[in-house]
């Protein structure tokens, strides 16, 4: 099970995402230190594989976000943001 902080929560109500597409995040984003990526990249490569059709619903809403970072330093998710750079 994932924690959340109420600083995340509070952020996550205020930027429109929601705790699926954070635990799809972090369950299949790249680890960068105490940061989980999805970028667009990769949601355009999940959707092109047949393996991730049943989450293309969720898939679709993170990349209008232009991909997440959720920032789990420890047990909890810290914060969780739009990718406003490239990474």
């Amino acid at each position: 099970m994932i924690n959340f902080t109420k600083h995340a929560m509070q952020r996550m109500r205020q930027r429109g995402i929601v705790k699926e597409m954070v635990e799809f995040v972090i369950k299949h984003g790249r680890d960068k230190g105490d940061k989980i990526i999805l970028g667009v990249k990769d949601i355009k490569q999940m959707l092109q594989n047949k393996s991730y059709e049943q989450f293309k619903p969720l898939l679709l809403k993170i990349l209008d976000k232009k991909g997440l970072v959720v920032v789990l330093p420890d047990d909890a998710v810290v914060t969780v943001y739009q990718i406003t750079k490239h990474f």
